[in-house]
């Protein structure tokens, strides 16, 4: 996941969610990438799919506990909503048959490693972690580092080139999906910013380290069942962007409020959260529903 270059939207327009005249495009800081996205034979994950996390570094004030309680209760929820049903709209098309990339996704365990490989992880590294797992190939692996965490790779460096990435990899014996996200609040990484920018004090749930990594916890996983394996590439475009990519930090037009006066783009569950749109591969367009 690499942030594109901002773009402040400058049409405010007056809705019946928001009394301040800010509609969810209001906080888009890119446009969308045009261009159809393809299909080029590969895998996509068909099957109901857990998704566990690992949590490295220092998680355990409280600040981080309620982050954590609100990213389980996101994953756990987030398949009932319109916007995954962009992701099962995606499919693979292997021996002559077509199936849809799955409309189960739950949240498996938490697991929590504290500096083993120190506080400067190399991708290796990242791997590394998940090999002290009993890992399971079905399973879905996401790595948050905490903030005190710096990571780079053949990437670059978190936080200046990317927010996140995924990737699949033989670990174990098994390959693996998984992704890392991190806790920084650094500039291209934070949606705290644009919403103090507009005037609120509150996340719409949780805090604000979980409304920085929803985004990007929504975005590299959307990607990995819809793109899960490099070396045999399902959906990108001619620009080898996914469905994440080509919408990262664009948000529609419809807000919800929360109950802490604060709004957000997605019903999941009974909380109100934020994330960018995905690119629908029917309209051609982002979307934060399948049309």
């Amino acid at each position: 996941m690499r942030k594109l270059s901002k773009l402040l939207t400058l049409s405010l327009i007056l809705t019946s969610n928001c009394s301040n005249a800010i509609t969810a495009s209001s906080f888009d800081e890119s446009n969308p990438i045009s261009g159809p996205i393809n299909y080029y034979g590969g895998p996509v994950i068909t099957n109901p799919t857990k998704v566990n996390f690992v949590w490295y570094g220092n998680w355990n004030n409280v600040s981080a506990q309620s982050t954590i309680a609100n990213l389980e209760y996101l994953v756990n929820n987030i398949d009932s909503t319109n916007w995954w049903k962009i992701v099962s709209d995606y499919y693979q098309t292997i021996n002559q048959q077509t199936v849809h990339a799955t409309s189960q996704i739950s949240f498996g365990q938490s697991y929590y490693i504290n500096y083993s490989f120190g506080k400067s992880l190399y991708d290796s590294d990242v791997i590394s972690i998940l090999q002290k797992l009993s890992l399971n190939k079905e399973d879905i692996y996401l790595v948050f580092i905490s903030q005190d965490i710096n990571e780079s790779g053949s990437r670059g460096q978190y936080c200046v080139d990317y927010c996140g990435w995924h990737e699949s990899w033989n670990i174990n014996n098994q390959n693996i999906k998984f992704a890392l996200v991190g806790q920084s609040d650094c500039d291209i990484c934070s949606l705290q910013l644009r919403y103090q920018e507009l005037g609120f004090n509150y996340p719409p749930s949780g805090t604000w380290d979980s409304l920085n990594m929803t985004q990007v916890l929504l975005h590299e996983l959307a990607e990995i069942i819809t793109d899960p394996v490099g070396t045999k590439p399902a959906w990108q475009d001619l620009n080898h962007q996914e469905l994440s990519d080509k919408c990262l930090w664009t948000y529609g037009d419809t807000l919800y409020n929360s109950d802490n006066g604060s709004v957000g783009n997605i019903l999941v569950g009974n909380k109100v959260f934020m994330t960018q749109q995905l690119w629908s591969k029917n309209t051609n367009s982002c979307s934060m529903f399948l049309n």
